[in-house]
Order: C-alpha cells, then sequence, then structure tokens
C-alpha cells in the first residue's frame, strides 16, 4: 500500500502537538505547587486548572455541591495546602470517627463503652415511662434539702444514703470529697437554694485518700494539683495499713466539715444550716455493717457520746422539742382532767382532745403524773 506524502507530515505535527500539551500540563502543576511566598499563589477556588467561579458554582449562579466538598477538602485537618491570604496554615477542630465497628471482645474499651450505653437508653425509657406526673413538682424550681459533698467513686452513689434524691440531694462530687475545690457549687447550694443541711461523704477504700497517704506514682499533674488540697495528720504509729486508711478517711471528713462550718459560720451559728460529715462504709471496716452510713461528725462536734445524742434526736417520733411522742399521753391528760373536775366541781369540764404531739413529759409531770 502506497502511502501519501501528507501522512508522515500530519503524524508528527500531531505528535509535537501532544509533547507542548504534556508540557504544558507539567507546567501548570509545578506553578500551582510553589510556595505562595515565590510570587503567585494558587487560586483558592481552582480544581484541575479549572476556573474557581466555574467550579464552585453551577449554571444558575449558586454554589454547587460539588465545589462544596472541594472547599471541605481544602480546608480539612491536616491540609498543609489550605492557608490563609498571609500564607498561614488555618487551624482547624480535630475530627473525629464514629465507632461503629463490631468488637471481638467483651473486655474491649468498644464494647463495655456500647453494653453500658444500652443499659442508659434502656433505663431512660423507664424515666419516661413515669410520665409528666412525676415531674411537675420540680419542672420549674428546685427544691432540695441538703446539698450533698461525696466522693466522686463510682461505688458511692446517693441510693446509698437516699432512694428518692430527685429535688432532694443538691450533689458535688470530686476525688476525696472536698469542700474547697467545689465552694462555688456548695454554695450555690447552701446560700441560693437554701438548704438546711450540708451532708459531707467520705467512703472507706478511698483512693483518693490512698493518693494522697503516699501511693500516688503514675498520677498526671492535673490528678495531683486536685489532691493537693488534701491535708491529712501521720499514720498512728503502730496502726496496719488497713487500719490508717480508714483513719486518714474518718480525718479527712472531719477536716472537710470543720473547712464548710468555718465558712458559712454565720448561717451554722443562727441555726439554718447544719454541717454533717460521714463515712459510706461499703467494706464493713468499722464494723456496723456492710453499707453502712456512718454519721461520725457534726458542725465539728465528733465525741460519739454527743454525735449518738444527735442520732437520737433526729430518729425520735416527733413531738415537742424533738421528744419521742408517749403512747399513752391522751391517757394521762384525762386523768389529769378529771382531777381537775374533782377539785372544781361547779367548773365546766372542758371539750378537748390533746395528742401526744402537743404535750411533753415534763408538762405531765408538773401535774403529777411523771410516771405510768
Amino acid at each position: 500500500m502506497t502511502v501519501p506524502v501528507r501522512a508522515p507530515l500530519l503524524l508528527s505535527l500531531l505528535l509535537a502537538f501532544g509533547c507542548n500539551q504534556l508540557k504544558a500540563l507539567a507546567g501548570g502543576e509545578a506553578d500551582k505547587a510553589k510556595p505562595a511566598a515565590e510570587g503567585t499563589p494558587a487560586k483558592a477556588g481552582e480544581h484541575g486548572g479549572e476556573p474557581a467561579a466555574e467550579h464552585a458554582r453551577g449554571a444558575d449562579g449558586t454554589p454547587s455541591a460539588q465545589g462544596a466538598e472541594d472547599q471541605g477538602k481544602k480546608s480539612a485537618p491536616g491540609d498543609a495546602t489550605s492557608k490563609h491570604a498571609k500564607g498561614d496554615k488555618v487551624e482547624s477542630p480535630q475530627r473525629f470517627g464514629l465507632p461503629f465497628a463490631h468488637e471481638a471482645s467483651p473486655s474491649e474499651p468498644l464494647a463495655r463503652a456500647r453494653g453500658f450505653l444500652a443499659e442508659v437508653l434502656g433505663a431512660n425509657e423507664t424515666q419516661v415511662a413515669k410520665g409528666k406526673g412525676h415531674f411537675a413538682p420540680f419542672i420549674d424550681a428546685e427544691a432540695p434539702r441538703t446539698t450533698v459533698v461525696a466522693c466522686a467513686d463510682s461505688r458511692v452513689q446517693a441510693s446509698a444514703w437516699d432512694q428518692t434524691p430527685e429535688n432532694d440531694d443538691f450533689t458535688i462530687r470530686n476525688i476525696g470529697n472536698q469542700v474547697e475545690n467545689a465552694l462555688g457549687s456548695i454554695e450555690y447550694g447552701v446560700q441560693h437554694l437554701h438548704t438546711p443541711l450540708l451532708l459531707i461523704v467520705g467512703h472507706t477504700g478511698c483512693s483518693a485518700i490512698r493518693a494522697a497517704l503516699g501511693k500516688s506514682a503514675g498520677l498526671s499533674e492535673p490528678i495531683l494539683g486536685e489532691l493537693a488540697a488534701l491535708k491529712l495528720p501521720p499514720a498512728r504509729k503502730g496502726a496496719s495499713a488497713e487500719a490508717a486508711m480508714t483513719e486518714a478517711v474518718i480525718a479527712n471528713v472531719n477536716a472537710q466539715v470543720a473547712t464548710a462550718t468555718q465558712h458559712f459560720s454565720d448561717l451554722v451559728h443562727s441555726g439554718e444550716l447544719t454541717v454533717v460529715g460521714a463515712v459510706y462504709d461499703f467494706r464493713n471496716e468499722l464494723g456496723k455493717g456492710f453499707g453502712k452510713l456512718q454519721l461520725i461528725n457534726v458542725n465539728t462536734n465528733t465525741d460519739p457520746t454527743r454525735v449518738e445524742s444527735f442520732l437520737k434526736a433526729v430518729q425520735a417520733s416527733p413531738g415537742v422539742a424533738g421528744k419521742a411522742a408517749d403512747p399513752n399521753v391522751e391517757e394521762r391528760v384525762k386523768k389529769i382532767l378529771e382531777r381537775a373536775q374533782r377539785a372544781f366541781p361547779a367548773a365546766r369540764r372542758p371539750d378537748v382532745t390533746v395528742s401526744s404531739a402537743q404535750i411533753s413529759a415534763s408538762d405531765l409531770a408538773a401535774h403529777g403524773q411523771g410516771g405510768h
């Protein structure tokens, strides 16, 4: 077959044109790679050599989805070519993925987190099922009776001392049940919510106390900084490690009560606030029973006899001045009235009804009815 003379010439022209195009493309990519400080930075909206306006906007002039996507890619974290007008790198917040992958073992962190969250969602459905009536009393405002300062230990929960803590316990938690580290929150409960009781709860086996006693290796600076406020006395000479630990827990509760009582001294003196220190003993190290909440301090009074008297007054049935009601008081009052009737036969017998909550033992003794 005879090839016309024009064919080789045409082929040569096509090859030359292709080489020139390749050189132009290579030169364009090199220009885009140059630093902005050397002269001509790449336009912010360029994509594959296309003008920014054409790529970022659609035919109707509105921003296109592809343009927005590419713009987001250029400003993504770690993109070294994303810069401010002055050439500085744009600081973007880190983005993290959602852990959808299935775990291989139930002991893996992801498995434990997923299991807990599943329980949380299920438990919350029970709460939702209570309906509006349950929440109506405290929808608009809270009216707690106590401000609680407790350790953040997961083994110490409000259910140990209050089965219905909602709208009753204004609770602050931190490591070591500390007052100084949480004075703002405590003041809010005492001075703004006007809780008449400030309850400070420590617990046996407290890791914060253990760390404050010297076993703090491996703890970070923020943790050590929070523990620095714990001031504990030296261990009792001859005390076992376990006894020293329990005594330190008690000493810390007493120290926190002292700090709180001093801080709110005006309210304590006026009787508007009572500061109580307690130890939640889920290890039964105080010998009163596993899970016992042991009250050990009332307004800095730690004498066991005085604390016990306080507890008896607290637990007594309602009566005059906190005294226990006498189940036979109605009969005794009746006898007093009969004696008065015999002494003054002309007088009209009063028609009265007196309950045990309206009369004290001293009143009865004054009328000669001190005994049963």
